[in-house]
């Protein structure tokens, strides 16, 4: 299945990752079974049913991710906010057609660097606002997003 697709045609997708998740438990923190999960981009919109064509799948077992697709390729280690509490899998197991440890990286370090800037603002409109002074903005921010102010 994975050379299949994987392989150069105009149907295949641009990006394609899979991982084994093998380490999954419960919320009573009972083992779940091994399964696949495979994220997918493509150049062009794909129904379900030409996907799992092309996997050789049931429609049924192929699922439209709506987050967004680098929150798709992030929850594949469990890197999203809602999967923060699960298994953290190692980005050089998951099997891809690019670079995904370096993507994933990249990704992390954006939205870190949002989640910084926002939390800056969130300082300043509160300085703004009179709910903290100056040193205390000062002493919640690094050297970098002090320099930024």
């Amino acid at each position: 299945m994975w050379t299949k697709c994987t392989e150069e045609s105009k149907h295949s997708p641009r990006s394609a990752t899979g991982i084994v998740h093998d380490s999954d438990t419960t919320d009573a923190g009972r083992p779940v079974a091994a399964h696949l999960h495979v994220m997918m981009e493509f150049q062009n919109p794909r129904s379900l049913n030409s996907i799992a064509k092309l996997l050789g799948d049931k429609p049924e077992r192929i699922e439209a991710w709506k987050a967004g697709v680098e929150n798709g390729f992030s929850y594949l280690c469990h890197r999203t906010d809602g999967a923060r509490s699960k298994h953290q899998y190692d980005p050089k197991i998951v099997r891809s057609n690019f670079d995904y440890p370096a993507l994933l990286a990249s990704i992390e370090s954006r939205v870190a660097r949002t989640r910084s800037h926002s939390s800056v603002k969130v300082l300043l409109d509160d300085l703004l606002e009179g709910r903290i002074d100056k040193e205390s903005l000062i002493s919640q921010l690094s050297g970098s997003e002090y320099a930024r102010t």
